[in-house]
C-alpha cells in the first residue's frame, strides 16, 4: 500500500501499543478515511507477521470464534482451546463470540 509499504517497524509502532479495541478502531477510520481495508498492509508481509498482522485487525470476538472452529474441526478436538476461550469469558463475552461464530 502506497504510503506504507511493508514497514513493518512502523506498522508495528502502530498497532503494536494499542489495545484491541483502539485496532479496531483505527482499522474503521482507515478504511473510511481511504477507502480500502488496512488488513491490505498484509499483502507485503509472510509468515508468523502477516498472520499477527490479520488477527491484530480482527475483532476479538471473531478470533475467538475462528479458534473455537478450529478447535472442534475434523475428528477431535482440541479442549485446551476450548476451555481457555470460553472459561476466561464473561457471560457476555460468549454472547458476542455466539454472534460472531455464526
Amino acid at each position: 500500500m502506497k504510503g506504507w509499504g511493508t514497514d513493518e517497524h512502523r506498522i508495528i509502532k502502530v498497532l503494536g501499543h494499542r489495545n484491541a479495541y483502539q485496532r479496531i478502531e483505527i482499522r474503521d477510520t482507515f478504511k473510511a478515511l481511504y477507502g480500502k481495508a488496512m488488513d491490505e498492509l498484509s499483502r507485503g508481509t509472510s509468515g508468523h507477521f502477516r498472520k499477527l498482522l490479520k488477527m491484530l485487525l480482527t475483532n476479538l470476538y471473531e478470533v475467538d470464534a475462528s479458534a473455537l472452529y478450529k478447535a472442534m474441526k475434523g475428528a477431535g478436538t482440541d479442549e485446551e482451546t476450548i476451555i481457555e476461550v470460553l472459561c476466561t469469558a464473561t457471560n457476555e463475552e460468549i454472547e458476542n463470540i455466539k454472534q460472531a461464530y455464526l
